[in-house]
């Protein structure tokens, strides 16, 4: 029987620290092999020079510009598949991994039919919480991680998903190049960042691939260190994203319906900040006021307006290889149900 070959791939965007603790989790595992390609997002002060010294056996890639998670993450694709590599892990440099993590999660592929995956996501600074168990997606295109703060054992044995979560999922060789976009991208490069493995899981979902996340394979996930929790730059791309999300997948009559939904969300939020946590949107309003605010959301819509044409473009491919359909319908309802455990 084969041996299946496994590239892990990590993106470094001014994180030396973080990075240096994640291959130094990696570093403890014995079985099984793999290979790790870190992608140097046009860090400053040659910080990839001084992962590569401290790692000799890595493979690095430095980009003299960032070209954010989605370009990051394609370059490291790309280098893998073009290798030979049977499945593709893609880790952010602030998590930090449990030594079996691997091996359970290769080990859930041959015992459970699975095209994509996700381990258990955990707080690194609240451990027997969990911070992602799979990702979902929102009639108004946004993103959500199912089941975050709920303790560890909430799920006691593998489960369907939806999506895997980018700061640790794993994919085979097989359904990346089925849904791969125009200039050899997976994750499209229009997102940047956030929401791009949403954009992602819809494709696959699309085309029949089955996602799954396996409890036993443990990560933790320090969050917000490339670009700040609640920062501005998360609220452009957000926003913008999760209108792309609707843009490029959903069917045209959903569409008016997701942002019915964007508005009664965007109301529930408001009102269930004054009793209870805010969302990121209320935080990010508190701090730096309403009009800092309602400028971003503007931002993103000028954004979206402005590449329309390329937008349509891309969707029109979609079309023609099955990904936009009513058939999303079903997976809203699997996805709230989900979400409402």
């Amino acid at each position: 029987m084969k041996t299946l070959t496994v590239a892990v791939i990590i993106l470094n965007r001014n994180g030396y620290e973080n990075t240096f603790e994640c291959l130094k989790s990696l570093n403890s595992i014995q079985t099984p092999s793999f290979k790790i390609c870190v992608v140097d997002n046009g860090s400053r002060a040659l910080e990839g020079d001084r992962i590569k010294d401290a790692y000799p056996n890595i493979h690095l890639i430095r980009l003299t510009e960032n070209k954010g998670f989605a370009g990051g993450a394609n370059t490291g694709i790309n280098w893998a598949l073009q290798r030979g590599f049977d499945y593709i892990v893609i880790l952010n440099n602030d998590t930090v991994v449990e030594r079996n993590w691997l091996e359970s999660m290769m080990e859930g592929f041959k015992s459970g039919r699975a095209d994509f995956a996700s381990p258990l996501i955990l707080d690194y600074r609240n451990r027997d919480r969990i911070d992602s168990a799979g990702d979902v997606v929102l009639p108004d295109g946004s993103g959500l991680s199912l089941f975050r703060g709920k303790s560890f054992d909430f799920i006691k044995k593998k489960q369907r998903i939806f999506s895997a979560c980018g700061a640790g999922s794993i994919y085979s060789r097989t359904c990346l190049e089925r849904v791969m976009l125009p200039g050899s991208q997976f994750f499209s490069e229009k997102y940047f960042a956030y929401f791009e493995d949403i954009d992602l899981a819809l494709r696959l979902n699309m085309a029949g691939f089955r996602g799954v996340v396996f409890p036993e394979a443990k990560i933790y996930h320090k969050g917000g260190t490339t670009e700040g929790r609640d920062s501005s730059f998360q609220i452009f791309h957000t926003e913008k994203n999760r209108m792309l999300n609707m843009l490029l997948n959903f069917p045209l009559f959903l569409i008016p319906a997701g942002e019915i939904f964007y508005l009664i969300r965007g109301f529930l939020s408001i009102v269930l900040s004054f009793i209870g946590t805010p969302g990121k949107g209320t935080r990010y309003r508190r701090r730096y006021g309403l009009l800092a605010m309602l400028r971003i959301l503007w931002q993103a819509r000028v954004w979206i307006l402005v590449h329309l044409p390329e937008i349509l473009k891309e969707r029109e491919f979609r079309k023609k290889q099955g990904w936009v359909s009513w058939k999303m319908l079903w997976f809203f309802h699997w996805n709230l149900t989900a979400a409402m455990k």
